[in-house]
């Protein structure tokens, strides 16, 4: 995965449902973070088939620039948001919901198909 460099800690105040120990940190890249691994991440875009957004306004820069340059070089773009972004028309398939929602819709459309074959 892609190292992001934090500027504070981003704990959640929730802890781990598996270890019931852990403190878990989220992943978000927010305005004065950096990404280490842009470079990686630049060359990730422009070599992928899809890529996927979930919960994100693409208001940070550079991370934001990345979905473009995969659009760029022939990627299909996909986003879950709850609100609209300036960028969804650049989208090949946006859905405005909670994110919770969409997966929970996606594992009960898999199970279902799991379960005809």
């Amino acid at each position: 995965g892609l190292d992001v460099a934090l500027d504070r800690p981003h704990i959640t105040g929730r802890r781990c449902d598996a270890c019931k120990s852990g403190e878990l940190r989220d992943t978000i890249v927010s305005f004065g973070d950096s990404v280490r691994d842009l470079d990686l991440a630049t060359e990730r875009s422009k070599r992928a088939a899809l890529f996927v957004v979930l919960g994100s306004s693409l208001r940070v820069s550079p991370a934001n620039e990345l979905p473009l340059l995969a659009k760029k070089n022939g990627a299909q773009l996909f986003i879950v948001n709850k609100q609209r972004t300036d960028y969804d028309k650049s989208f090949d398939c946006v859905i405005h919901a909670d994110i919770d929602t969409v997966f929970d819709q996606v594992e009960q459309a898999m199970e279902r198909a799991e379960n005809s074959q």
